[in-house]
Order: structure tokens, then C-alpha cells, then sequence
């Protein structure tokens, strides 16, 4: 806490460990956990190995969430990506997207690290 001046982050970004969400969820029950972007796409690479070999995928995947201006945008590339791959069943990225995607914060939070990325 003495990182962020004392006072409680209202979002947190971590990776998919069970023990680290735990964590915030016990020392700042009023953060919102998110996954943070560099973390999917490092966690892609471990789940979709297969897929970075084929044309295209990397780009697509990595300007999935970031690039999406609105929820009706997100869906819409999210779907072309479940679509043009094969992999509407696929249990990783169904598990990130009901788990990460609840558009209305998930967006703008991305979108505000991203720009916070980019500007590093």
C-alpha cells in the first residue's frame, strides 16, 4: 500500500494464478482483479502454441482486445478470431473470455493500459 500512497487500487492486473487473485481479493477486497494484457498474450503462447505457426494469428489475437473501441467491435473480432481459427470449443479461450470479458469495464481498462504501455 505504501507503493500507491495508501490508498486501495480500484483495479488490479495479474496473471490466470488462482493464488495470486486470491490474494487481492483478501488484502484489497475492493479491487477489481483483471488479467493484464501482456499476461494473455503470454499465456496464448502456452495455450495456443499450435496456432502461433499459422498465418496471421499473432496479429489478429493481439489486436483483438486492445484495438476494439466498443463491446458491438469486440464481438465482432472476437468472433471472426473464434471463427477464421476453428475454435469455438477451444476451453482456454472460453475460459478468458467469460472470466476477463465483461466488456463495459474490461474495454476501458485495457484500453487506458494500453494507452499507458504506450506511452512508456
Amino acid at each position: 500500500m505504501e507503493a500507491v500512497d495508501r490508498h486501495q487500487p480500484k483495479t488490479f492486473f495479474t496473471d490466470e494464478n488462482e493464488l495470486m487473485i486470491d490474494a487481492v481479493k483478501a488484502v484489497l477486497p475492493g479491487a477489481e482483479h483483471r488479467i493484464g494484457i501482456w499476461y494473455i498474450r503470454q499465456n496464448a503462447l502456452n495455450h495456443l502454441p499450435a496456432l502461433y505457426i499459422q498465418p496471421g494469428f499473432e496479429s489478429f489475437f493481439n489486436k483483438c482486445v486492445p484495438d476494439c473501441q466498443t463491446e458491438e467491435g469486440f464481438e465482432s473480432r472476437w468472433e471472426s478470431l473464434l471463427e477464421q481459427f476453428d475454435l469455438p470449443e477451444n476451453s482456454w479461450l472460453s475460459s478468458l473470455y467469460k472470466s476477463e470479458m465483461d466488456r463495459e469495464n474490461s474495454l476501458r481498462l485495457v484500453q487506458r493500459q494500453t494507452q499507458a504501455l504506450e506511452k512508456d
